[in-house]
């Protein structure tokens, strides 16, 4: 009698498939039978569904938007009741608010212009809404190019020249940098700038030397000089401090030497000797033609 009254009260609460698998009492028997049939349990899931509370969120979907000016990204959050492929909606959406989050990966660099740039993902992170459709980190972009935050580009030189010897001047060697949160970063190794002016030699107190190569020659139709070659050699010091000496190569006239003035002769001495037999003439003659 209690099993008839336990199935009547079942069937009073509306499960009729669940009453569907019973059958009546059997007075011979004195016992109930339950039917095993398929197709009377899916109908029992079905009907467990059902009564599924329809207030009951078992799912949300999460829909970021950024707000990049603001730093920050807004969630709008949808609750839905999800029984097998039914899903409705419940309620009204609601936003909600977390911090933007940056991951830097590299930058461009603009040197028309003189900035660089950083590349960054950009994300937010979510994990606190309850049967979301997606957690952790979301992401919003994948390379995203702040140019709101250009770098200025900044020079500096190095103790490194490149040397011009003919021209007595060297040219300094300068980096371009930019710097981050990371410290600085060198984005165009040294080297030689065209508008940087050059920095000359600068010559030591050494006294120059000069020092003759071979001999005197002489040029045809210069009667006058003959030419020496000679070295030059100056000393320089250079700009990271090494000495440098400037050999110069020339010619240098030299007066010809003159030829020895022509010797004079002798004046010749008149002795006054009296002619063989006296007389004045013969000291004339004498005088005259030696005699």
């Amino acid at each position: 009698m209690k099993r008839i009254l336990i199935s009547t009260a079942i069937c009073a609460l509306g499960l009729d498939t669940v009453c569907g698998m019973m059958e009546r009492y059997n007075p011979d028997g004195g016992a109930v039978v339950r039917r095993e049939e398929a197709h009377a349990i899916v109908r029992a899931n079905e009907r467990a569904e059902a009564i599924v509370q329809p207030d009951q969120v078992n799912f949300r979907t999460v829909q970021p938007t950024l707000l990049l000016a603001e730093n920050a990204v807004s969630v709008l959050v949808k609750g839905y009741f999800r029984a097998g492929d039914r899903m409705a909606q419940i309620g009204e959406a609601t936003a909600r608010r977390y911090p933007l989050q940056r991951e830097l990966l590299r930058y461009v660099h603009d040197f028309t212009h003189g900035y660089s740039y950083p590349v960054q993902k950009l994300f937010v992170h979510i994990d606190d809404i309850e049967f979301a459709d997606r957690s952790g980190d979301v992401t919003l972009d994948e390379e995203y190019t702040d140019e709101a935050n250009g770098i200025r580009h900044q020079k500096r030189p190095v103790n490194r020249y490149e040397m011009e010897n003919e021209h007595l001047q060297a040219r300094q060697l300068s980096e371009i940098f930019i710097t981050t949160r990371e410290g600085d970063q060198v984005i165009d190794e040294a080297k030689v700038r065209t508008e940087d002016a050059p920095i000359p030699y600068v010559r030591t107190a050494t006294p120059a030397t000069v020092r003759n190569i071979g001999v005197p020659e002489s040029r045809v139709g210069d009667n006058e000089f003959n030419y020496q070659q000679t070295e030059t050699s100056e000393e320089y010091m250079r700009p990271d401090g090494t000495p440098f000496v400037k050999t110069t190569i020339d010619w240098q006239r030299v007066a010809k030497p003159k030829p020895p003035a022509p010797v004079q002769a002798a004046p010749q001495v008149v002795v006054n000797q009296p002619a063989p037999g006296g007389g004045g003439n013969g000291n004339i003659f004498h005088r005259i033609f030696g005699w």
